[in-house]
């Protein structure tokens, strides 16, 4: 008995035999279950036709550099070269190690999202996202409502948060314009006076589906102003869609990370070598929550900046140099017949 229950278990284990094929389906069936059925099959006919998909037209991916801020402070040659190749092709780079604590301020953020509600007058509502225009007098002008929403002592933290990361990026800021005009002209300059603009951003979940160009132009539309620099500073994992020469054209870029873009004033500066370009955010969706995300932003207008000469604007060119010549020894030959 058992070698018979020994045998038994091992043709259980070691024996095998092909599947049975699935029933074939039956033509000539009738009713209204069967795939006969007229209603049926043109169902299944019309299921199993791929759709016509039409991506839209900034999902061209690139990379722009990743420069590291202390090696462009020492004015590190190969960084710098990278940088101004990124700047004259696509009008922007990614600044990293920019000594910024983002999951710091993205707390911060977060513990005050209700000041995002508040109606006065530099909050404003774009449908994804509202915007919050920080200037020194907006302190004041906030104070009533900001503490009514979220408290005196959080209002009062919030607002040290947002002056000191103002400071710090109006600080890089100054620093990038410098390096980008002094390369531009090949020597040192001071730019003197400037203004800076600190947007606060909140994105809600129907940011991250919205790709479409159209409404990315309009958005930057919107939001558009004359400036040198734009610092974003991403709060979390995001994708940066930019309208720039090349068209529309995207990329990933993390917490990590600072994006600059270039402004219409270095590009008109430059006379067209620096190229402007502007973006929107897409931020990636979080699993299992509908948190919202964060961004800062810092516009840096160099405010004298028409009154740095660039080097290659001091120099006459051979051909005027030529041109010049010939008109006065035309005219020297003209006075001198004319006065024989």
């Amino acid at each position: 008995m058992e070698r018979k229950k020994f045998n038994r278990k091992s043709r259980l284990i070691y024996t095998s035999s092909p599947a049975a094929p699935p029933p074939s389906p039956i033509p000539t069936a009738r009713g209204s279950r069967s795939a006969a059925d007229p209603l049926l099959s043109d169902y299944i006919d019309k299921s199993a036709q791929i759709p016509a998909l039409q991506l839209p037209e900034h999902v061209n991916k690139f990379k722009p550099e990743e420069i590291n801020y202390e090696l462009l402070v020492f004015r590190e040659r190969d960084s710098l070269r990278r940088l101004l190749k990124s700047a004259r092709e696509f009008g922007v780079f990614r600044i990293s190690n920019h000594g910024i604590a983002t999951e710091e301020l993205r707390f911060a953020l977060a513990s005050s999202e209700r000041i995002f509600g508040i109606t006065v007058e530099c909050c404003t509502s774009y449908g994804d996202h509202e915007k919050i225009v920080w200037h020194g007098d907006d302190r004041r002008i906030m104070e009533q409502a900001a503490a009514a929403a979220i408290g005196v002592r959080n209002y009062h933290i919030f607002c040290e948060k947002m002056e000191n990361v103002g400071r710090k990026l109006e600080g890089m800021a100054e620093e990038l314009g410098k390096i980008i005009v002094g390369k531009q002209i090949e020597e040192s300059v001071e730019i003197g006076e400037s203004t800076s603009t600190l947007s606060i951003y909140r994105y809600h979940r129907a940011n991250i589906n919205d790709r479409s160009s159209s409404v990315i132009g309009e958005i930057i539309q919107q939001e558009s102003s004359l400036y040198s620099l734009s610092l974003h500073l991403l709060l979390e994992p995001s994708e940066f869609c930019l309208q720039s020469s090349h068209g529309n054209l995207s990329f990933d870029t993390s917490s990590e990370t600072l994006v600059v873009t270039i402004g219409k004033e270095l590009q008109e500066w430059s006379h067209g070598e620096l190229k402007s370009a502007q973006g929107k955010i897409i931020f990636k969706p979080f699993l299992q929550t509908n948190r919202p995300s964060f961004s800062i932003e810092q516009k840096w207008s160099a405010s004298n900046l028409r009154k740095v000469v660039r080097e290659s604007d001091k120099i006459i060119s051979l051909t005027n140099q030529i041109f010049f010549l010939l008109v006065v020894a035309f005219l020297f030959n003209a006075f001198a017949y004319i006065f024989a």
